[in-house]
């Protein structure tokens, strides 16, 4: 009788714990890091590459926060974990390390591009007033409840998913000229082990943080032993394939050099889809990608 009390006042199922882990990795990183990452690499093949081994990464990472989330099912992640395989020491410091920077920063650059994106749509809204009233959201969004809470995520993973997909698919539909092909599809090792790909990677890992979002809610979740180990893996997986094709989408129709032209490198998404959908329609995807 307890063990089913328990269970019903887990409220996350498969799906919410799934979105979760979509919905934390698929962020502005995305949208923002191709402009710095094609002034350290010079073919289409490497850029894509960057994806392709920063999936890897955090699907190995899936893997072991699966295991671990599947014999330890409680909320806390790196906390409760670190506590119980260590010493509640390493808990404690890991904890403080996560509200302080794992945390916090990940959330102000979000806030930060949100408003870069955002701003010129509002040019009277002061710099920096956008960020904080999101984050602001956010955190009303949350706090009202872990009901309230899921559905919001619910919702807003399902409008990440369909604006991205939409601007995938656009992207892979675009007509574009033969001239207008970022570059050809050739490997070169000695780039793939230079320092400028693994300057790059940092970028990407950025991009790919939150895919252990799920551990952190193991005590909320239903099942959390066979659940969280589906959302972490297959969470990371779906946001590798989009990742992918967003990027190839980008570099099909805007040629690298425009690429590292631009002054501003974090709007390196509002080029492509100048390219894409014109002037006009780009000025949309500010507000759609903030």
């Amino acid at each position: 009788m307890p063990t089913m009390a328990l269970d019903e006042s887990r409220r996350l199922r498969l799906h919410t714990a799934t979105g979760l882990v979509v919905a934390s990795m698929i962020g502005t990183g995305v949208y923002t890091s191709l402009g710095y990452q094609a002034d350290a690499l010079s073919l289409t093949t490497s850029l894509l590459l960057l994806w392709v081994v920063g999936g890897i990464h955090a699907l190995c990472g899936a893997f072991c926060y699966a295991e671990l989330s599947a014999a330890l099912p409680r909320s806390g992640g790196e906390y409760h974990l670190l506590s119980r395989i260590y010493h509640p020491f390493l808990g404690f410091l890991a904890g403080w390390v996560s509200v302080t920077v794992s945390f916090a920063a990940p959330i102000a650059l979000a806030a930060i591009a949100f408003d870069t994106y955002a701003g010129p749509l509002l040019p009277a809204m002061p710099k920096g007033v956008l960020a904080c009233l999101l984050i602001l959201f956010m955190t009303i969004a949350h706090c009202r409840g872990i009901r309230a809470g899921a559905r919001t995520q619910d919702w807003l993973t399902v409008v990440k998913l369909l604006l991205l997909s939409g601007f995938i698919i656009a992207g892979f539909l675009a007509p574009v000229e033969e001239t207008n092909l970022a570059a050809p599809f050739s490997l070169d090792f000695s780039e793939l082990l230079g320092g400028g790909f693994a300057v790059s990677l940092v970028y990407v890992s950025y991009s790919y943080t939150g895919w252990n979002a799920a551990v952190y809610v193991a005590g909320e979740t239903r099942e959390p032993a066979r659940t969280l180990p589906i959302a972490l893996l297959a969470g990371v997986v779906v946001v590798t394939i989009l990742y992918l094709s967003l990027n190839y989408a980008f570099l099909r129709v805007t040629p690298l050099e425009e690429i590292r032209s631009l002054e501003n490198k974090e709007v390196v998404a509002v080029l492509g889809a100048q390219h894409i959908f014109g002037d006009s329609g780009s000025q949309w995807l500010r507000g759609i990608i903030a």
